[in-house]
């Protein structure tokens, strides 16, 4: 439901259907988060591969992004241990809020890019 980033999300895309690309490698702090206690405690309850057997640097599906908003206590106090678990929520960080996900049924690789890039689909 929110994707965690340290940059507002651009006026442009809000209300827009975007790709959710993986990257194309866990990062040494994406590892740490990875083994904290209540991140593996959720992360067991999703039924998904161990993290390195995940797909890696392909689009694994599409999302709308509803809105953006700054991460404060207020947002903070409404989200459930699981949401709070799956994003990295500190102030002075963005909530990417989003809806309708949908998965492709097959990873399309891509070579990507940090940030925002353009994806003309499979």
């Amino acid at each position: 439901k929110i994707e965690t980033r340290g940059w507002l999300a651009p006026p442009s895309i809000i209300g827009q259907r975007i790709a959710i690309a993986a990257t194309k490698a866990i990062r040494r702090e994406q590892r740490e988060a990875a083994n904290d206690p209540e991140f593996v405690r959720h992360y067991a309850e999703t039924g998904l591969p161990a993290l390195d057997d995940l797909p890696f640097g392909a689009v694994l599906g599409t999302v709308t992004v509803l809105g953006c908003r700054t991460i404060d206590l207020e947002l903070m106090d409404q989200l459930s241990e699981q949401e709070l678990a799956f994003g990295w929520y500190e102030p002075d960080r963005y909530a990417w809020l989003l809806a309708g996900p949908e998965l492709i049924d097959v990873p399309v690789p891509v070579r990507g890019g940090q940030g925002l890039w353009n994806w003309t689909g499979p």
